[in-house]
């Protein structure tokens, strides 16, 4: 089983208002999902490196009459590449994506950097190398990584939960 998107979200704890990051956020099945949890009043942060799925998101999100998704070029593992005023987002999800990311420091220093303290992450990433995923096996960070990073960069694990068979997920707490 793989996890499920709502499901997923759920431990973002969002609330009207709040500005939300969506690193990697691919096709945009949570950003959409976040948008809609959020409200008129919420933004959602779409930040992606690859510029045929923002535009595809952005066409997504404006037949669904979502005006609270801001789709965002970036490059996450460069210091301020997110273009996101530091200390301004509530909540960072991060699904299916630091296996590929070659400088996760730079990446969770970005996330950091970006987030309020208080705010939090949520990370959903694969947890195995099984059939489904072998052509990344090498890349896959396990959760102790994950833990040990976040960590070491300032943040509190709050709790995990099993989003499926092959993922893990983590929520983490900005104390500094």
């Amino acid at each position: 089983m793989f996890s499920d998107p709502t499901e997923n979200i759920e431990y973002l704890d969002l609330e009207p208002g709040m500005k939300v990051v969506d690193v990697g956020a691919g096709s945009g099945h949570h950003a959409i999902l976040i948008a809609r949890a959020l409200g008129e009043s919420g933004t959602v942060y779409a930040l992606e490196v690859q510029k045929d799925l923002l535009a595809r998101l952005k066409s997504e999100a404006t037949s669904e009459h979502l005006t609270n998704l801001e789709v965002v070029w970036t490059d996450i593992e460069k210091l301020e590449g997110s273009h996101i005023r530091s200390g301004t987002i509530d909540r960072v999800f991060a699904s299916n994506v630091l296996y590929q990311i070659y400088d996760k420091q730079s990446a969770i220093n970005e996330m950091h950097r970006m987030l309020r303290v208080g705010g939090l992450i949520v990370v959903v990433d694969w947890a195995e190398a099984s059939s489904m995923v072998s052509h990344f096996r090498d890349q896959i960070i396990p959760k102790s990584e994950v833990e040990r990073l976040l960590g070491n960069r300032g943040f509190d694990k709050v709790r995990e939960w099993n989003p499926g068979n092959h993922h893990y997920g983590i929520v983490f707490k900005k104390i500094n």
